[in-house]
């Protein structure tokens, strides 16, 4: 007989790992700290560790890419697990453990280290079900990630409205993740869109969306990018002000323009006899 718990253990078992060394391990128990607890001493590192590549970088920063890196990491195993029909629908902080390691990392021509977290699911904290209610979903979110919000605040400065449309950035990522790994991007889309664009939580973002975007030249070549609605802060980076893509600081025009230039160098290539 298999149980409810058997059950759950071999769905997280099987979740994907959309990027590689860079996802989370994902296992049930608890993990080196509780999110519900902790320690000013392992937020501090935390917090120095997620710009270690950054030499010079501002506290605001940092908390920016924490924040982000905590909740990709807790977002990429949850959302895998509501497109596949288990729902989170009440959450605690006590919930989820983490484990902080590193990852190399090379990309044209440059290397560095990322601090990733790997998640501790304790399901005596958190309550999942089958009925797909997305915005009690980001209800459940909100309450995992509130207090830990609150001490990043306090020690950096950063103000908790921006934290929070943060992760409801990374949380929107994994759905347009997710959905495109398992082919339903509409229906994801759709449930990130219902739970971080409709008012009723502090992860509420009016500016987060997504938008299709294809080749003027090319019509059939095209894909969605998530407009983030909150700031990362990467423009701050001491000698470093190059704009990504989705920055908040872009323009439509010059954000289409430049996602345009990853379709031709992705897709067009493959189009190519």
């Amino acid at each position: 007989m298999i149980h409810l718990r058997d059950t759950f253990a071999q769905t997280l078992a099987g979740l994907p790992r959309l990027d590689g060394e860079f996802s989370p391990k994902v296992s049930l128990g608890t993990g080196e700290v509780s999110l519900a607890d902790l320690p000013q001493e392992s937020l501090r590192r935390f917090l120095a560790d997620a710009a270690v590549d950054e030499h010079g970088a501002d506290s605001k920063l940092e908390a920016a890419y924490l924040v982000g890196t905590l909740a990709y990491s807790l977002a990429a195993p949850l959302v895998a697990l509501v497109l596949r029909g288990q729902w989170l629908c009440q959450g605690h902080a006590a919930g989820v453990g983490l484990t902080p390691r590193f990852v190399t990392w090379k990309e044209d021509g440059d290397s560095g280290v990322e601090q990733v977290f790997d998640i501790a699911l304790d399901r005596t904290h958190l309550t999942f079900s089958h009925e797909a209610r997305p915005m009690r979903f980001a209800q459940a979110v909100e309450a995992i990630y509130v207090n830990v919000v609150t001490q990043i605040h306090a020690v950096t400065g950063l103000s908790q409205p921006a934290l929070f449309m943060l992760i409801s950035d990374s949380f929107a990522y994994a759905f347009l993740a997710h959905g495109r790994d398992l082919g339903c991007i509409d229906r994801a889309i759709g449930y990130a869109t219902e739970a971080f664009c409709t008012r009723g939580t502090k992860l509420f973002s009016k500016k987060l969306r997504f938008d299709h975007i294809t080749l003027p030249e090319a019509p059939d070549i095209g894909d969605w990018l998530r407009v983030r609605g909150g700031c990362c802060r990467a423009y701050t980076r001491p000698g470093k002000p190059n704009y990504c893509t989705t920055c908040v600081l872009r323009d439509d025009d010059s954000r289409t323009e430049r996602y345009r230039n990853y379709l031709r160098r992705t897709f067009m290539k493959q189009k190519t006899p």
